[in-house]
């Protein structure tokens, strides 16, 4: 499915980069859109979901209990490679169902819906002043009435599965908690500061000549401690994205 083409034009919430598109534009480049997908949450939570047991089981039939069946329902089969995944399911998952909400003039008579008047700031402004002047005062409701730098964009998100919105975490920490959960799968009876230096998780913590036998218990202990704490993250970030929430983990 790496074939140059275009596909429907869709939009993500802070997660897939702005294009420029040209007036009228529908579509985008699918590898453009592949590529940002591939580097955001959206590329995580998928991961993450593919270890997780109990999404296995909803996925079967097996595990019939809410929220894992939403999700098994929502994700469906996540297959061996993200880019099919994103193209069959992935990419209408999380797209915005509604168009961007913009400032605009109310028509005569407009019905003023619930949903509008729940998330918008009703002004009224005397054209017969000057520009500068309304600018302020407009300025002034919004530092008033906006939350500004508290607004959380993702808890306005219309699509149908949104990512967690107190989240906590840096992007370039996934990998790792990815490879330490791999690491303890793959050799569960390896000893915590083993993977710990295979991974190169902490080195100041990594046994070297010369240390005596205080130095080295001191270092195992501290490495382990750097595992165990990761690999729980780990842990909990598979079991909520299993539950519908990511990431999140607590």
């Amino acid at each position: 499915m790496s074939d140059e083409r275009r596909v429907e034009r869709l939009r993500f919430i802070g997660q897939l980069p702005k294009h420029r598109f040209r007036p009228g534009e529908t579509t985008v480049a699918w590898e453009a859109e592949l590529a940002a997908a591939r580097t955001s949450l959206y590329y995580w939570w998928w991961r993450f979901l593919k270890e997780s047991v109990e999404y296995r089981a909803a996925q079967m039939g097996e595990l019939r209990d809410e929220p894992w069946a939403g999700v098994a329902r929502d994700f469906g089969h996540l297959y061996d490679d993200f880019e099919d995944w994103w193209y069959r399911t992935g990419r209408m998952l999380f797209a915005e169902q509604a168009s961007v909400p913009r400032v605009r003039v109310l028509e005569d008579r407009e019905q003023i819906s619930y949903e509008l008047s729940n998330a918008s700031l009703f002004v009224e402004i005397p054209l017969t002043i000057k520009r500068k002047t309304i600018l302020r005062q407009l300025n002034r409701l919004l530092d008033a009435n906006h939350p500004g730098q508290s607004l959380r964009v993702y808890s306005h998100s219309t699509a149908r599965r949104r990512v967690y919105p107190n989240q906590r975490i840096r992007m370039a920490t996934f990998p790792t908690l990815l490879a330490v959960w791999e690491a303890h799968k793959a050799a569960s009876t390896k000893p915590a500061w083993q993977i710990g230096e295979d991974l190169n998780l902490s080195p100041i913590h990594v046994v070297v000549p010369g240390d005596d036998d205080e130095e080295v218990k001191y270092k195992h202990r501290m490495m382990s401690l750097t595992v165990q704490r990761l690999h729980r993250k780990a842990t909990a970030l598979i079991d909520f994205s299993a539950k519908g929430d990511f990431p999140r983990f607590k």
